[in-house]
């Protein structure tokens, strides 16, 4: 990556298919990524990427090398008024990418976009226990372990994994 310029932008509509195939790719690199069977079609993204364009509780950031997208950050939300202040975040880095930062710079930008955003009050996400890397560097962004979900994921038949839950509250909430 040293020879090559890393570029961070909002994913587009016409990025729709490119993040379809780097969903695909990282999780068939890592068990840490679980795909829950349902394949997403390049028109849902379509649709999801319109959606968080025209909102100001969701982002989606892509990490582009030569074009490519090598990862990605991405915050939901609700319409709901309840819940609307609540962002969800998933991140994934191409694992041929970590270790160089990629996924702290995602991280930065995005928790710097919830700062800044009118609606975003609490980012959250799930990770799982094993995953040590990842649960350090939400913990070096301001998150804090709320609980665990024992047995939450079937990898196998044998082997049940942990979740856990974790959270940081944007702004001056109590």
């Amino acid at each position: 990556m040293a020879d090559n310029e890393l570029v961070i932008e909002e994913a587009q509509m016409c990025d729709a298919p490119a993040i379809k195939m780097f969903l695909d790719e990282v999780s068939q690199e890592t068990s840490f990524i679980i795909n829950d069977g349902q394949d997403i079609s390049v028109e849902d993204l379509q649709n999801a990427l319109s959606f968080s364009l025209n909102s100001l509780n969701c982002i989606c950031l892509l990490a582009k090398v030569n074009d490519n997208i090598i990862g990605m950050v991405n915050v939901t939300s609700s319409d709901e008024f309840n819940f609307n202040h609540v962002g969800d975040l998933f991140i994934a880095v191409k694992q041929a990418y970590s270790g160089h930062g990629v996924g702290h710079y995602l991280m930065e930008l995005v928790c710097d976009w919830a700062e800044h955003s009118p609606q975003i009050k609490r980012l959250e996400l799930s990770v799982q226990t094993r995953n040590t890397r990842a649960i350090k560097l939400y913990q070096d962004f301001g998150f804090e372990i709320e609980g665990e979900k024992k047995a939450a994921l079937k990898l196998d038949e044998d082997t049940y994994l942990n979740l856990l839950m974790m959270s940081k509250l944007i702004g001056n909430i109590k």
